[in-house]
This record gives structure tokens, C-alpha cells and sequence, in this order.
């Protein structure tokens, strides 16, 4: 069950047997976890991704800033409203929905910032997966690329997709030397960004996770073969 409430004008929602999230999160806005324990991992285009140390465990906050097609996203969430919270819900509802072992990191909470029903800035606490990455692993791909996919078919029975598949989103566990898969985006799962999924896995792994194309998977790739034309016409209109 995910409980939800409104802090520091903050829309939070977390798994209701996953109190210490909602504790770790509001010492975090409070500036109340000492700067050691804090390290940033990434910082890239979306926002900072955050390592914490709190109460002797270890877990990975996210902050989607928006930083980039800001308008485009604000429209989006509008009409589907926050990607954060989505994942939080449909993969709890796996959890118990799917049998077998979880193939994903665990998330515990989401939270939004939200004005007029769109979504100005979310934040994802989700768990720390000790472990290596399968693109740092000699012959990774060949070793792990079937459990990589069927993370990814995962996902995908759970309406979920990816949204950006390549090795370095795969996590081989120390302790159980399983494969898990990070930074699943929360996305809707439409035609469109499922097709983009099995290309990418086709693409880093060499697996097809369908024996046909379909429609969708046909136009996506139409879509990326125009976006290729359109940067390598631009780069010969730029070379002197």
C-alpha cells in the first residue's frame, strides 16, 4: 500500500511498510544528513543523482530537475501526469503481481513538485544495488545479455519500459550475482517507447525480444534512421 502527503510543497508518496523513507527524505530537505554522508553520483542534463549513507544503509535519491525539453515535459505530465510516481506504483503492484525473483532496484518513494497539473521538478529514492556494472565486465554483454533482456520482457509485462536500455543500466549483484536493472525511467508504456526499448536491446545485446517487428518497432526505427540523416547532414553543412 503507498501512503501520500504534502511536505515543503511537495507531493510524497511511499510504500507504507517503508517508513524510513519518509524519514530519510525529510532530514534530507531539512539539510539534517551530515555532507559526508552525501556524495553525488551524476549530475547530468536531468539533474543530480545522490548517494546517502542513513542509519547504516546505503540508497540512491534522484532529482529531476527538468533541465532539458522543459516545455515538452510540462505539457506531458499535464495530460499523464508524473513519471516518479508511476514507477513507484507499477512496480509495487509487480512486486506482488509477478512471481519470481525482482529484476529492478527497489523503489521507495517519489515525490513532485506540481503546479496547474504539471510536474516542475520529482524525486525518486529507490535502492542501492551493490554490485558491477555489466558494461564494466569483460564480455559482459555475452555473459549477461539473456538476463539483461529478460529484465527488460520484465518490464514489460508489468506495463513498464526502460526508456534508455544500454549496458551500463545493468547491475550484476554481488551477493546473488543476478542481473538487476537502474534507472528505469517510469514512462508510459507506449507502442512507441517499448519498440525503442527492443531496438536498443537488439542494438547493446544482439537479442530480438519479438521474432517479427511490428508496426511500432517499424516506425521507431524510420524515426531513428531520419534523426541519423538529419545529424549527418548537419555536421557536413558545419565542416568547412
Amino acid at each position: 500500500m503507498i501512503k501520500t502527503y504534502r511536505f515543503k510543497g511537495l507531493r510524497v508518496s511511499y510504500l507504507e511498510d517503508c517508513e524510513f523513507a519518509r524519514e530519510l527524505f525529510e532530514d534530507f530537505q531539512n539539510g539534517k544528513i551530515p555532507e559526508e554522508d552525501i556524495s553525488v553520483l551524476a549530475n547530468g542534463t536531468t539533474g543530480p543523482v545522490y548517494k546517502i549513507e542513513y542509519r547504516g544503509q546505503t540508497y540512491i535519491l534522484k532529482h529531476d530537475l527538468r533541465r532539458r525539453h522543459r516545455f515538452e515535459f510540462l505539457v506531458q505530465s499535464f495530460f499523464v501526469g508524473s513519471n516518479a510516481t508511476r514507477l513507484l506504483r507499477k512496480l509495487d503492484r509487480a512486486e506482488s503481481a509477478v512471481p519470481g525473483d525482482f529484476p529492478a532496484a527497489h523503489i521507495f518513494l517519489s515525490a513532485d513538485k506540481i503546479r496547474c497539473r504539471c510536474v516542475l521538478e520529482s524525486f525518486v529514492l529507490m535502492e542501492f544495488i551493490r554490485g558491477k556494472e555489466v558494461l564494466k565486465i569483460a564480455d559482459g554483454g555475452d555473459i549477461y545479455g539473456k538476463e539483461c533482456a529478460d529484465a527488460v520482457r520484465w518490464l514489460h509485462s508489468c506495463d513498464l519500459v526502460h526508456g534508455d536500455v544500454h549496458l551500463g543500466n545493468f547491475m550484476v549483484e554481488d551477493k546473488t550475482n543476478r542481473v538487476r536493472v537502474i534507472d528505469i525511467s517510469g514512462k508510459r508504456a507506449t507502442a512507441y517507447q517499448r519498440a525503442f526499448d527492443k531496438i536498443r536491446v537488439e542494438e547493446h545485446l544482439g537479442i530480438r525480444l519479438d521474432k517479427r517487428p511490428g508496426f511500432g518497432e517499424r516506425v521507431v526505427r524510420a524515426h531513428l534512421r531520419y534523426r541519423a540523416l538529419r545529424k549527418a547532414k548537419k555536421q557536413r553543412q558545419n565542416t568547412p
